[in-house]
Parts: structure tokens; sequence; C-alpha cells
């Protein structure tokens, strides 16, 4: 079963995403915060991330850096879907490692499913 972590400061959108994503038949976890992400990526490490930008305490892009840099998770599928939209702002995610950049709102699943066929065909 492929793992998904959902991070995203906005409980709505995180409760909506999580939701959605359950029906993907995929494992699904959340975090609130950069800090409580790193700390469940630590633990036990998501096939798949999809990661906010605009969070309190260490924020996406800080997430994305740090687990990127890693070689025991560089391997993650991180999806960025934040409303930070500017041209500096994508530049520098794919720059980190981003894997896709989407702005808000957009319907993110459908890149999501694209993620799981992959991941399942390298299992």
């Amino acid at each position: 079963m492929i793992d998904i972590l959902v991070v995203e400061d906005n409980l709505d959108i995180q409760e909506l995403m999580a939701e959605a994503i359950s029906f993907l038949d995929c494992k699904v976890d959340v975090a609130s915060n950069g800090d409580e992400a790193m700390k469940k990526v630590l633990k036990k490490k998501p096939d798949i991330m999809i990661l906010d930008i605009n969070m309190p305490k260490k924020n996406g892009f800080e997430v994305l850096r740090t687990i990127k840099g890693r070689k025991t998770t560089q391997d993650i599928y991180v999806i960025v879907f934040t409303v930070r939209s500017r041209p500096k702002d994508v530049k520098m995610g794919y720059e980190l490692g981003a894997d896709v950049y989407y702005d808000k709102p957009r319907d993110v699943i459908p890149e999501v499913q694209k993620a799981i066929e992959m991941i399942k065909a390298r299992k």
C-alpha cells in the first residue's frame, strides 16, 4: 500500500485532501506544520508527500530542502500544493527538488493518482 503524507496547516483543506486520498486505496497521514512533518517522515518515510509552503514553524521550502538533501528521504515524491505561485516561488520549489508544483485552488487528486501509479510500478 502507498503511504501519503499531507502537510497542510489549514485543517479544512487537510481534512478534505485526506478524505479524498483515502478513496485511492492509500494509507494517509497528516501533519499541520513543517516540524511535525519532519518528525513523521523520519519515523516512517512516506512514498508521496503533498506539501504546502506557507506553514508555521518550518515552512514547506525548508521541509523540501531537508528531505531532498538526505539520502534516506530524497526519493519521496513531493507534490507542492500552495497559494505561492509567483514564478520565483515555483522556480525555488523545483530547484529544491519538488516533483510537481501546483497552485491552489486546483484539483490535486489526478496528480496524486499519477504518482501512485508510478510508485506502484517501481515496487
